[in-house]
């Protein structure tokens, strides 16, 4: 039996992964009334909507979030002060990745991924794809995946701090909006299409390895993944777990 230990109520829609501050006891989570809250000390005020997840950094400081107003907010965790605010292309949905704990990756509806530093929020650089980006960014290493609504998975690479560079790019049979998931430390990578397409590719090629087609309405689920089982949520109303089979071998 599951027993709720304590509710807080806020005046919105939550659409967010929560965030937790260990050392502090603090839950941030971002909402549709405009406000990122931190349970149970006070909210922080964002002036939008927040529909991607708030990020903390490594030394619980920092905490980085995005609203649907286009604006990237960094703030200092345990009071709320605004340290810096970049605008940039509304709304965004993907959710920022801290990379390094020196710069920030977020994707934007404008077809652009943005680098900014952590410090200042100063736009490092771009990298341009064909279509609006709602996935979020999965980084392992020096490597980044992101889907895009132009129907592609971008492998970036990110050895070169100056400039994000194209590894590879695999075309799905429709829109990406999921977010991609690194597994079998590190060689492949999984993400399903609007469609309804799951596939696994290697991370280092982009080789697919293999799909399926999952029925009902479509993928918006991001998928995970645990040993050798693939688990991901269609519009079916159905949660599917799958055996790995990797055709390469």
């Amino acid at each position: 039996m599951v027993k709720s230990i304590q509710r807080f109520n806020v005046k919105g829609l939550i659409k967010t992964i929560p965030c937790i501050h260990s050392f502090l006891d603090l839950v941030y989570v971002g909402a549709l009334d405009q406000h990122l809250h931190a349970i149970h000390i006070q909210k922080f005020s964002l002036n939008s909507s927040c529909a991607s997840s708030p990020q903390l950094s490594a030394d619980d400081t920092r905490l980085y979030a995005a609203t649907l107003a286009g604006d990237v907010f960094a703030f200092q965790s345990n009071n709320g002060t605004v340290l810096w605010k970049r605008s940039l292309a509304k709304p965004i949905f993907s959710t920022i990745a801290i990379w390094k704990e020196r710069f920030l990756l977020v994707g934007c509806v404008d077809q652009k991924l943005y680098c900014l530093t952590c410090e200042t929020g100063e736009q490092k650089w771009t990298f341009e794809t064909n279509g609006a980006i709602f996935s979020s960014p999965c980084l392992i290493d020096e490597e980044l995946f992101i889907g895009c609504h132009d129907e592609y998975l971008y492998a970036v690479n990110l050895s070169n701090e100056q400039q994000g560079v194209l590894e590879w790019k695999c075309r799905f049979p429709s829109m990406i909006y999921a977010s991609p998931f690194v597994f079998d430390h590190g060689r492949m990578v999984i993400v399903g299409s609007t469609n309804g397409c799951l596939r696994a590719l290697t991370c280092q090629t982009g080789e697919i390895l293999c799909e399926t087609q999952i029925p009902g309405e479509g993928l918006f689920s991001s998928p995970i993944c645990y040993r050798d089982r693939v688990i991901v949520g269609s519009r079916d109303d159905y949660l599917y777990c799958y055996t790995f089979h990797d055709s390469s071998k």
